[in-house]
């Protein structure tokens, strides 16, 4: 994804002033006794029903790991830093079997003639399931022009529909996140001592000829300032070794366009030793890309390999520090760890960093990733008191999803659950060359899996296996749950706002921000009760990348005060009908293209950046405020008189009550809200609620929105709010150890 910064609608002084007054109006009714002066326009009324148990707090996926926008989580900035090879994976879903091997349905997938040529196979589904064999050779299209694939020896037993994954591990291409001249190379006869990985990188050189290898990181620009800004104390080391004299190996760091962070030449000696140069990052210069460069000249060559680049401080694993302040400040009950790609393997999951290879899915070749380690995200969750929601590829084997149960039963045993989810969004034509869309095929290929899992996990490890569907399908959605009978959850993504065309008016962009999508939830509630399953929300957000609005309305529409009160709503409404484990879309992503691609959006991080401003945008707030209010059990509210555009969620938790009101009005509304009498627990005596000066005000270029707390005196059990347009306003019990 890319970022950029979108300027805020304009707006008259006058009317930005009555929308402060409107906003700051929430604290001062509730600083002191509560309001009394008239009746209230809407009454709430909590009750002692229970709704949905023991909900837990609002998750954050955490999204893929990019180096050049905000997503850079790493604390090793640098990705593929072994400079290792590349694993491909794939599913095929048989379409004709053939003596000497079989095809796949689908032209969209196909590869290069000879790209799968030596790769491993697996079927997955039908009689053969289990089967291994190798693919002696391929072709992008075959006689029919479907993708071909030709075994050694005929091919196990097969059906159409049957599905096969493919395992493709290629050491000898050049190393992807790395910038490499022509005759630069992976040497697989040589690496640094101890090290996890399989290869160093080869960098010959003649007196014409020099050799580079450079990495680009954090280079989105000017319309974001800097993701990444070097402040510090940092460390840069690599190991390398040389043959041949002289070597003038040079070393820089710098942003492009100002004085470097390091600059060092060295000779490589004949044998391998590490490089540690340590230097104060002072970066007060213009945006610019980062740049490290290695560029070797003289006769001879040399090996690197096994190279950081991180700041030198208190980060413990593999993420950045940043990242586990942010998530530390929106207290997610879940991080789901979704990474863009489902080409890996276990092993690579549990690979060290230096030993971790790209992966890719796609038949894109450039589409790569380097992914977060699966016992690294292990531990970020147990520092964020997080559960883990584990997305698994289609493509693992049998003794994958065995290897991944006995995994987690070692390594999970803190956790009060793991969610263990089945691919990414199956249903999705994008996600074809790994997804398994046919509802029966999926759920054979499900089934197995999770009891492969099981299997390994043993009896005691508690486990939660997913799968999803299309939440705007939900007849769909059901089915790949009922194909899937060992699935504990039927996971989906209720997105909204998909489209704003140009022109709208900030009343209709607001009532856009809310539809009513309640039949929708109301059959999926429906279907999985019908079939003893949960409901889950693996992703949520705005997703408005279609329309021909111009930044200037786009912008403060997905990214503005009233975004978090509408993902608020959204969130709430999935909770009503009875998803308990939700994840907002994602931690960080400062922009992303537009569907016609002649711009950008302020989509999808919660947080606009991990290291330039580390300003929390207001979905980021509304997550944080959830989180706040979210405890125990959500009982019955009842609304007079009925008001669509309000949503109101009370909970019951240690004797304490809360409530949140979330409103996707264009005007501002009085709320009285009564406890029960027959309930001894207490009133909430604090107040957060989302101040701006108006429902379009963004985060981007100032800390304009944030969470104001303010504390009051109900009168009996009862007490009154004012709730500003788009506004949302938490109550919730005094903290721990407060006087009264």
């Amino acid at each position: 994804m890319t970022r950029r910064t979108g300027a805020t609608a304009r707006k008259r002084p006058a009317r930005a002033w009555l929308m402060l007054a409107l906003a700051l109006g929430v604290a001062c009714r509730t600083s002191g006794a509560a309001s009394t002066d008239r009746p209230a326009a809407i009454r709430v009324e909590v009750t002692s029903h229970v709704m949905v148990r023991d909900v837990p707090r609002i998750g954050v996926n955490l999204g893929t790991w990019h180096m050049w926008g905000a997503e850079q989580l790493g604390a090793n900035v640098l990705h593929n830093p072994g400079f290792e090879g590349v694993i491909d994976r794939a599913i095929v879903i048989v379409r004709t079997v053939l003596v000497d091997g079989f095809t796949d349905d689908d032209t969209r997938v196909a590869r290069p003639a000879g790209f799968w040529r030596g790769a491993a196979f697996e079927v997955r589904t039908g009689a053969s399931a289990g089967a291994r064999g190798t693919v002696r050779d391929s072709l992008g299209a075959g006689d029919d022009g479907l993708p071909l694939y030709r075994t050694e020896g005929p091919p196990p037993a097969l059906a159409p529909g049957d599905v096969i994954a493919l395992t493709r591990t290629d050491d000898r291409s050049p190393p992807e996140r790395w910038h490499v001249s022509a005759a630069v190379a992976p040497a697989l006869d040589s690496t640094c001592p101890g090290s996890p990985g399989v290869r160093s990188l080869l960098l010959p050189v003649a007196a014409d000829r020099p050799a580079d290898v450079v990495a680009y990181i954090d280079a989105i620009g000017a319309r974001a300032g800097k993701l990444l800004p070097i402040g510090g104390r940092w460390q840069l080391a690599f190991w390398s070794r040389g043959e041949g004299r002289p070597l003038d190996l040079a070393v820089r760091f710098a942003r492009q366009g100002t004085a470097p962070f390091v600059e060092r030449r060295l000779s490589p000696a004949a044998e391998w030793r590490r490089t540690v140069l340590e230097f104060d990052g002072r970066d007060d210069g213009p945006p610019g890309t980062l740049e490290l460069r290695f560029k070797l000249t003289g006769e001879g060559r040399v090996w690197l390999d096994d190279v950081e680049l991180r700041r030198l401080d208190e980060s413990v694993g593999e993420f950045r520090p940043a990242v586990t302040a942010a998530l530390r400040l929106l207290r997610p009950g879940y991080l789901r760890d979704w990474q863009g790609g489902q080409g890996t393997t276990l092993a690579n999951r549990l690979a060290d960093p230096l030993a971790r290879r790209m992966t890719r899915s796609s038949p894109r070749l450039t589409d790569t990733f380097f992914e977060y380690g699966l016992a690294d995200f292990l531990d970020l969750c147990r520092r964020v008191e997080a559960a883990p929601w584990i997305v698994v590829p289609t493509t693992f084997s049998d003794a994958e999803w065995t290897g991944l149960g006995a995994f987690l039963a070692r390594n999970a045993a803190t956790f009060r659950e793991v969610v263990v989810e089945f691919g990414n969004e199956n249903w999705n034509r994008l996600s074809r060359p790994t997804a398994i869309a046919h509802p029966a095929a999926h759920g054979a290929a499900a089934e197995r899996a999770f009891r492969l899992l099981r299997q390994g996990a043993g009896p005691q490890r508690p486990l939660l296996a997913a799968v999803n569907g299309q939440f705007v399908n939900p007849s769909a959605a059901l089915a790949f749950a009922a194909a899937a009978p060992q699935a504990d959850l039927l996971a989906v993504a209720p997105y909204f706002l998909f489209r704003l065309p140009a022109g709208w008016s900030p009343a209709t962009r607001l009532a856009a921000l809310h539809p009513d999508d309640s039949r929708v939830f109301g059959a999926l509630a429906d279907g999985v009760r019908a079939r003893q399953r949960e409901l889950a929300v693996y992703e949520v957000n705005a997703h408005t990348t279609a329309g021909d609005a111009p930044p200037a309305e786009r912008d403060p529409t997905v990214a503005g005060a009233a975004a978090g009160s509408a993902l608020a709503r959204r969130l709430l409404d999935a909770q009503a009908a009875g998803a308990r484990r939700m994840c907002a879309y994602a931690l960080a992503g400062y922009d992303m293209w537009t569907d016609d691609r002649r711009g950008f959006v302020k989509l999808w991080g919660v947080v606009r950046d991990l290291g330039a401003t580390g300003r929390v945008r207001p979905t980021g707030l509304a997550v944080r405020l959830l989180n706040e209010a979210m405890r125990g059990d959500r009982v019955d509210a009842r609304v007079a008189p009925a008001s669509p555009d309000l949503s109101v969620a009370a909970y019951h938790a240690d004797g304490q009550w809360a409530v949140v009101l979330a409103s996707g009005r264009a005007t501002p509304v009085q709320v009285e809200v009564a406890f029960p009498g027959d309930v001894s627990a207490a009133v909430p005596t604090r107040v957060l609620s989302l101040v701006a000066p108006d429902p379009w005000t963004t985060n981007e270029d100032g800390e304009a929105v944030r969470l104001r707390e303010t504390t009051v005196q109900p009168i009996g059990a009862r007490m009154v709010v004012d709730v500003p347009p788009a506004g949302l306003v938490a109550l919730v019990p005094a903290r721990p150890g407060a006087d009264g």
